[in-house]
């Protein structure tokens, strides 16, 4: 007999932050900060989509106010 699996319920609460929607999940990971966001970009011209898209590439892997870049990422890794 198979099983059927079910995808688990994660609770979240809608949050409004200078006139934005979020979503908000409380759970524990470890002291990082996860995050996706989402924006409208259709209006922009194909050069700035290649800018986005680099900025993007580089957001996880930038350096904080207590922590070097690589100390962010091998933070990433390890948890």
């Amino acid at each position: 007999m198979v099983s059927e699996l079910k995808a688990e319920k994660i609770p979240f609460e809608i949050r409004e932050c200078n006139g934005s929607e979020l979503l908000y999940h409380n759970i524990a990971t470890k002291g990082i900060l996860y995050t996706t966001l989402y924006f409208e970009l259709g209006a922009l011209d194909e050069k700035t989509l290649v800018d986005v898209s680099i900025a993007a590439r580089f957001l996880g892997r930038l350096a904080t106010k207590t922590k070097t870049a690589l100390e962010v990422m091998n933070s990433i890794k390890i948890n």
